[in-house]
């Protein structure tokens, strides 16, 4: 029953497929898609990518929802693009509907890179939160 159920939101998905490539929101190419991630709603990535694509994906792409759920070939079929590895999409609420039906498949995001800051970040975010605090005794002091 939960391959028929499986099945059934892949169909929901792939009819919306052409509709977003005749809207003009899907992106192909990792160079555009890193130079505009601030515009991507959610990337579709192939599961056939390579280890280390989908570790310079995830770096690169760190706010941004990663779905992996298709093959390069069914990419393939159903944007008629070459070599497809990954697609982005712009943000739209087309994209939301798409992303919406494919959260089974998106990947989770603990497993992404994260970058810690500097020790000199977090020791200047302590002295602003302490400065509060000598603030105040400092005034108790001169009252």
């Amino acid at each position: 029953m939960t391959d028929k159920k499986e099945n059934d939101v892949t169909k929901d998905v792939r009819r919306l497929f052409p509709f977003a490539k005749r809207s003009a929101i899907t992106m192909v190419g990792r160079q555009k898609m890193y130079h505009a991630k601030d515009r991507i709603a959610f990337v579709l990535v192939a599961t056939d990518l390579s280890d280390n694509s989908m570790q310079e994906l995830k770096k690169n792409m760190e706010r941004t929802p990663l779905v992996q759920k298709f093959s390069s070939d069914e990419l393939k079929i159903h944007f008629d693009e070459e070599n497809v590895k990954m697609i982005a999409f712009k943000k739209s609420d087309l994209a939301s509907s798409i992303l919406a039906e494919l959260q089974l498949y998106r990947i989770d995001s603990s497993t992404r890179v994260k970058k810690s800051l500097p020790e000199k970040q977090l020791s200047i975010r302590r002295n602003r939160a302490n400065r509060g605090r000598r603030l105040r005794a400092l005034r108790k002091n001169y009252e």
